[in-house]
């Protein structure tokens, strides 16, 4: 063989090599791009997937914030009508010390009437106990002044001729 038949030949393995080692690139490229694209289509899988997990969210959080407003509006409302009743229980409990330091009042009215209708009783009392004692005082001395009449018209008539 000549030299260059072997140059040749060696130029020949030389570029088989080259387009194996070209081959086994282009197969490690395609690998590699597959790869790549099963990879953006897990990576965009999961975005959004985590797009629509964000989105879903928004969208709890907003329907929290909403029950939210109405759960303080409804508190609003709520501690509106306790103040209010707050209010009226105080107005009610005033009246009632009203009512009840009118009745105390009258209580003492009564109880001083009571007291005067019982001091009046008791001179009334003593005063009926003056009127018998002097009814009887003044009875005995009926009774004399008619005895003593009894006597006089008795002896009168007996001085009659």
């Amino acid at each position: 063989m000549s030299a260059n038949d072997e140059t040749k030949k060696n130029q020949s393995l030389d570029d088989r090599e080259e387009l194996e080692r070209q081959s086994i690139r282009d197969i490690i490229d395609e690998t590699i791009r597959e790869a790549m694209n099963e990879y953006r289509i897990e990576e965009d899988a999961e975005y959004e997937a985590m797009r629509r997990e964000i989105r879903e969210i928004k969208e709890d959080t907003l329907r929290q914030t909403e029950v939210v407003q109405r759960l303080r509006e409804k508190t609003r409302v709520a501690t509106e009508m306790v103040v209010l009743e707050t209010e009226l229980l105080k107005a009610g409990c005033e009246m009632m010390e009203s009512q009840t330091r009118l009745i105390e009042n009258r209580i003492r009215q009564v109880e001083r009437e009571t007291r005067q209708m019982e001091e009046e009783t008791e001179f009334f009392n003593e005063m009926n106990r003056i009127l018998d004692r002097y009814s009887m005082d003044t009875s005995h001395e009926v009774d004399d002044v008619q005895e003593g009449v009894t006597q006089a018209g008795a002896e009168n008539v007996s001085a009659i001729p």
